[in-house]
């Protein structure tokens, strides 16, 4: 027997018993993910992972969850800040990601872990940080599980948020911050880093209003030159990029309940 060739739907929650006479599968459940044929017409079966606490079994419910989604709108997906602490109990949420990524594997996922930076000091949700604060060049213990997961195949491209143009929530588009003491570019060093540990994708939020300052406006010429740069150390470094644009007036709306905003991601290669 052989499979058909091309993107086939499966069930997530699938085990396989394999005997003498043949194979039987059993189902549970109705959640699909993409599974995609391999050049020898075999079908890599979905693992669905083996959940030892509550906390694991609601990481992958929730993910389920969006797989569903994105089945039934046969949709992209792109997850943009996924995030575990550092601390005292690293061990246990380390194994709440590790499961979260084995029901990640065979969907066609752009994950970007939270988060890498050259001026995170001592924050409890950094993947990679510095040792001196002039590059990225430290991974965290937290790194652990995205690691492992790239080690396994996998179809969806995996990588991390590489953060910094974006800080200063407080300041406006009238007091934008000064780049290098409120908010702050990365240096080559950091992507080649980054891309040295295996990533092959990553997330850059900004601030659009230091961008445009002026809504309509002209774009402000020494930030898209800072900007561009980042994205030519990245691809430098062959690593895909997300631009996060983020418009701070806009979020103050929608945490002041003025105005919904949908979300609308544009993937491309």
């Amino acid at each position: 027997m052989t499979w058909p060739k091309g993107p086939q739907l499966w069930p997530s929650r699938v085990w396989l018993s394999l005997g003498v006479f043949g194979a039987t599968v059993a189902v549970c459940g109705t959640v699909l993910l993409q599974s995609q044929i391999d050049t020898n017409g075999w079908l890599p079966l979905p693992v669905y992972p083996r959940v030892s606490n509550a906390v694991e079994e609601r990481a992958v419910t929730q993910l389920d969850d969006f797989k569903s989604w994105l089945a039934e709108n046969q949709a992209p997906g792109f997850v943009g800040e996924l995030g575990w602490p550092l601390g005292a109990d690293q061990s246990r949420w380390n194994a709440v990601a590790d499961v979260w990524f084995q029901s990640a594997r065979q969907q066609d996922l752009w994950v970007t872990g939270w988060a890498a930076g050259s001026h995170w000091g001592d924050y409890p949700m950094t993947l990679y940080g510095s040792s001196q604060g002039q590059g990225i060049d430290t991974a965290r213990a937290t790194a652990n599980s995205l690691e492992t997961a790239l080690n396994h195949t996998h179809l969806g491209l995996y990588g991390v948020n590489v953060a910094g143009m974006e800080f200063g929530t407080q300041l406006t588009a009238q007091i934008p911050g000064e780049p290098g003491r409120d908010y702050f570019y990365e240096p080559a060093s950091s992507y080649n880093y980054v891309a040295s540990r295996g990533l092959t994708l990553i997330r850059l939020p900004l601030r659009w209003e230091r961008l445009q300052p002026e809504l309509g406006g002209p774009l402000k010429d020494a930030e898209v030159v800072a900007v561009r740069q980042q994205l030519d150390f990245a691809a430098a470094a062959h690593l895909r990029v997300v631009l996060d644009c983020i418009i701070m007036v806009v979020i103050a709306r929608m945490r002041e309940n003025l105005f919904w905003v949908p979300s609308n991601l544009l993937r491309t290669n």
